[in-house]
């Protein structure tokens, strides 16, 4: 998952001995990187100092039945980093990675990085709301809201992520909110009439140490298929997935935490997390 990696060849001349076990081990100087995208455990063979990140499941988009009414995108799984953390010899940290939400509305699962003093947990993230009015889902970012309510923006955990947007709606016909993603909120659902219904699309996710890859992206919103021109909400970088006028919307990018996009009958599913530790070589 992260941008231009390069494998080491732990030890041998110009690379560094690799300082701890568990996860892909990659070698970017001057660091190394142990990424799970699966339970592992982490354990260092010296004591160190080391940064991480844990991102937890996505949110799942919103569905509804005929596309009559707009979806919700699904909020981003919830973002934690931290630096400068301190590590201790032989000592297990027990990585869990959450899976993104699946079916209509679902919340993602959490993630978490635990072990000695360590004890970092990211919420999955809420998924986009569905059927006919309603808030989306809170989470580690909210979940977009649907149909016709300009005040029920679904809020974030607090350092984790942020809201999903709003929904709105002219006389029967309906747009969906985006979902939030961890760097923003998910953007509102629009309409000027009947005929034209713009959906929100997913808020941003983040640029872990400016690695070039993004993280806990929100998914889009889904616009009323009975609207003459309805545009869909794209999906926020860090794996949001981007809805369109399908019966079952796009799955969130796996290990990403990103939200699944609202659809017109069945969410997508919101992506999986993971957790990377990173250390000096």
């Amino acid at each position: 998952m992260i941008g231009n990696m390069i494998a080491g060849t732990y030890g041998d001349s110009g690379t560094p001995t690799v300082k701890a076990t568990g996860g892909t081990i990659v070698y970017l100087s001057p660091y190394y990187y142990h990424t799970f995208t699966g339970n592992g455990t982490f354990t260092p063979l010296v004591s160190l100092t080391a940064d991480y990140l844990v991102v937890a499941g996505g949110g799942a988009g919103g569905g509804a039945t005929g596309g009559i009414g707009g979806t919700g995108g699904g909020g981003a799984g919830g973002y934690q980093s931290l630096n400068t953390q301190s590590f201790v010899i032989a000592t297990g940290y027990a990585a869990t990675i959450g899976g993104g939400g699946v079916g209509n509305s679902s919340t993602g699962t959490n993630s978490s990085l635990i072990g000695g003093l360590l004890s970092t947990t990211a919420n999955g993230g809420g998924g986009g709301a569905g059927g006919a009015f309603g808030n989306g889902n809170n989470g580690g970012s909210g979940g977009g809201a649907n149909a016709n309510s300009s005040t029920n923006r679904t809020g974030g955990t607090a350092t984790q992520g942020n809201a999903g947007g709003n929904a709105t709606s002219v006389s029967t016909f309906q747009v969906g909110g985006g979902g939030g993603g961890s760097a923003a909120v998910g953007s509102n659902g629009s309409s000027a009439s009947s005929a034209i219904a713009i959906a929100g699309n997913g808020g941003a996710g983040t640029n872990w140490q400016s690695l070039g890859t993004y993280y806990a992206g929100g998914g889009g919103g889904s616009a009323d298929n009975r609207v003459t021109v309805p545009t869909y909400g794209t999906g926020g970088a860090g794996g949001g997935a981007t809805a369109a006028n399908v019966a079952t919307g796009a799955n969130a990018s796996v290990n990403t935490g990103g939200g699944g996009a609202g659809a017109n009958d069945t969410g997508g599913s919101g992506g999986s997390g993971l957790v990377i530790v990173r250390y000096l070589g």
